[in-house]
């Protein structure tokens, strides 16, 4: 299913493009065919295979990260449903329904597909995926530039040598770590050099520049290099400082402030200029900085397939949270973390739980599946939720709602009544949920709408009312 997927999304994508910068082409006459032969009487016809059963998908989920305004990203993909509906069923799926959501963040998108909430996710990025590769499958990912160097072994990178572009397309890029003209990081680069492996205290002895924690180059997959390699990671480094850009990295390596940085491959060609204009050094780039480390491949802007999604292959299956029970905590994600901790609470049978913000970092599916089990916990096994949160259609759900400002108690009551006070609540910095904003609109103008619709469709019926008695 995945194989089938994956060509399928390339044609799509192909057809997009295709359709975008051309008028389809006048159809042509088709030509002549000779008649087939009828078959003597006294022949036997064969008869007719049947035609085998497109599989039946009720639905298909997909996820876009919010690399633009969500809206824009619903509208512009629109067209996308019924494409991707025509083109499966012309490789034997019959799909119901095509859903588009948009990630809050890129993570939540990772953990839309690790959950299974998600079938397929659009442009998460290799750094991102690789915090989900456990729960999601890379079926597609954008090119770039190959270059004239891509071996894992930091010594290849150090001939003194530019780096080159190649004329060969590369899906994914390595993070590098470099070390400086300092004598610092000319004393491990000539280690490396040597043929030397390099040791943690070697590492650790250096001055290191590196970027923010969600920089897949400059902070994530070297922070993997180095666990793997020494068991620690940039947390664990003596001196690291953060630098707000890879240029401000490479003017502090420049002067020695540093003496190594963390960064993608073709970095150095970026600031080969810089170097000996901007940071005023009198040798090359390449001359005056090494090659330390290199990280395996980082993918390019994916499309990834949930792993936990039945459908998705044969040979695979849906998971809770039990196969993970072997787990080491650090390994689980943020949503598997929080099921885990809900489970664990369970197990000891309370009777009173309190959650604080259980559904942060989730995707609305996720969101509206963890609301649905504290339901059944409150509803069929009696235990009192207290939940703490900033969503009011969450908020929205509860028996009793309890308003705090500034330590204090300032509403409390049944939803449907702490909800009519829109003013009070938004002088508080609170919103309402968007049914009661519509009705509180409505009143404004004059209509006498009900401010106790709380949801999509108590609001659709409190309208119908309205309509049906002429308002």
């Amino acid at each position: 299913m995945k194989k089938t997927i994956a060509v399928l999304l390339a044609l799509v994508f192909a057809i997009a493009a295709f359709t975008g910068c051309a008028q389809p082409a006048a159809q042509e006459p088709a030509a002549e065919q000779p008649a087939a032969e009828a078959p003597a009487a006294s022949e036997e016809a064969p008869a007719a295979e049947a035609a085998p059963e497109n599989i039946q998908l009720e639905s298909l989920t997909l996820y876009f990260v919010p690399s633009r305004e969500p809206d824009e990203i619903v509208t512009i993909t629109e067209p996308l449903k019924e494409l991707l509906k025509t083109e499966m069923a012309n490789q034997g799926y019959d799909v119901g329904t095509v859903e588009i959501f948009v990630g809050t963040t890129y993570e939540a998108v990772g953990e839309a597909l690790a959950a299974g909430t998600a079938d397929i996710g659009f442009g998460m990025p290799g750094g991102t995926y690789v915090l989900y590769d456990d729960g999601a499958d890379v079926i597609l990912t954008s090119t770039r530039d190959g270059l004239s160097k891509d071996s894992d072994n930091a010594k290849d990178w150090n001939d003194g040598q530019p780096t080159l572009p190649s004329e060969e397309q590369a899906v994914s890029y390595r993070a590098l770590m470099i070390a400086g003209p300092s004598e610092k990081g000319q004393a491990v680069a000539a280690k490396v050099n040597a043929g030397e492996e390099l040791t943690w205290d070697d590492i650790n002895g250096l001055n290191w520049s590196v970027m923010n924690s969600s920089s897949s180059a400059g902070y994530i997959y070297p922070a993997l290099w180095m666990q793997e390699r020494y068991g620690k990671g940039i947390t664990d480094l003596a001196n690291a400082v953060q630098s707000d850009s890879y240029g401000s990295a490479f003017a502090r390596l420049a002067s020695g402030q540093v003496d190594a940085l963390m960064t993608y491959a073709d970095a150095r060609r970026d600031y080969e200029e810089k170097w000996t204009t901007e940071y005023a050094r009198t040798a090359s780039i390449w001359e005056e900085t090494n090659v330390i480390g290199v990280t395996p491949g980082i993918y390019n802007d994916t499309i990834t397939v949930s792993k936990t999604v039945p459908y998705m292959d044969d040979a695979l299956k849906a998971v809770g949270m039990y196969e993970y029970r072997e787990h080491a905590p650090h390994l689980l994600s943020g949503g598997q973390k929080q099921r885990v901790a809900i489970a664990g609470v369970i197990a000891m049978q309370p009777r009173c739980i309190v959650l604080d913000e259980p559904t942060a970092m989730l995707d609305p599916i996720g969101r509206a599946d963890v609301l649905r089990t504290i339901k059944t916990l409150n509803r069929e096994r009696g235990v009192t939720v207290v939940l703490i949160t900033h969503h009011m259609d969450e908020a929205a759900q509860a028996d009793r709602l309890v308003v705090m400002h500034d330590g204090r108690v300032v509403r409390d009551g049944p939803p449907a009544q702490v909800f009519q006070d829109v003013d009070g609540l938004r002088a508080l910095g609170l919103e309402v949920p968007e049914s009661v904003a519509l009705m509180y609109e409505l009143r404004k103008s004059g209509v006498d709408a009900p401010l106790d619709a709380l949801d999509v469709e108590s609001c659709a019926a409190a309208l119908q009312k309205l309509l049906s008695e002429g308002t």
